[in-house]
């Protein structure tokens, strides 16, 4: 537990939430503690952008020396 624990270094650490909701309330909640409505207005109404994946198709079980044979570098 002290080699990851998320309170002795949270830097490392990501939040995660069950639903969007969930996140801009937490994400409001830190807007007002920073006191962050001195540089810009909270908008409500807005979402979270969606992410999405862009495959690359790799061979991940090449030896390196293969790889750089063939692609040089």
């Amino acid at each position: 537990m002290e080699t990851f624990c998320e309170k002795r270094d949270p830097g490392h650490f990501s939040k995660e939430f069950e639903s969007e909701e969930a996140c801009l309330l937490a994400m409001k909640s830190d807007y007002d503690k920073a006191k962050w409505n001195k540089l810009a207005a909270w908008k409500a109404g807005g979402s979270i952008p969606q992410h999405y994946i862009l495959p690359k198709y790799k061979d991940i079980v090449a030896k390196c020396e293969d790889v750089m044979a063939k692609k040089g570098t």
